[in-house]
């Protein structure tokens, strides 16, 4: 019974599209997921969501990789232009791991992407919808 409409659940298989915060859209092919008659209301199982978490990181991370040197700064910059000591950078590091400011390592080296650190400083969230081409988006992969 859907907790929504109240109208009997069936279980199916197929495609399904879910919507990411920093993604967008992210297929997952012949999903096994229960979806209410008027077809409007779904019931995802957990290993569900947890599939479309990995492709929807797969996904950023090809992303992150594909974006020119010139558009990361240093700690040492990111921590100026949030006003911030190193060591609060470091002890800020769990909410920037949480996906509030977008950053890859290179080496040994934390680099911040400027225009999410940028946003950060504005509305206190750094993420931003990234664009990555249809296929990609299908399947997590370059």
């Amino acid at each position: 019974m859907c907790c929504k409409c109240k109208k009997p659940v069936k279980k199916v298989k197929k495609n399904i599209v879910i919507n990411n915060f920093c993604v967008g859209e992210v297929v997952i092919p012949n999903a096994d997921f229960s979806e209410c008659e008027c077809g409007e209301h779904r019931q995802l199982p957990v290993t569900l969501c947890l599939q479309a978490d990995k492709i929807a990181k797969t996904i950023f991370n090809n992303w992150i990789i594909d974006q020119p040197l010139k558009d990361f700064i240093s700690s040492k910059e990111a921590c100026n232009i949030l006003k911030i000591t190193s060591r609060e950078l470091n002890k800020s590091r769990g909410k920037i791991r949480r996906g509030f400011i977008y950053y890859t390592k290179f080496g040994n080296y934390f680099m911040y992407l400027k225009k999410s650190v940028e946003l950060f400083v504005k509305r206190g969230n750094g993420r931003f919808l990234i664009s990555v081409n249809k296929k990609q988006k299908q399947n997590g992969k370059k």
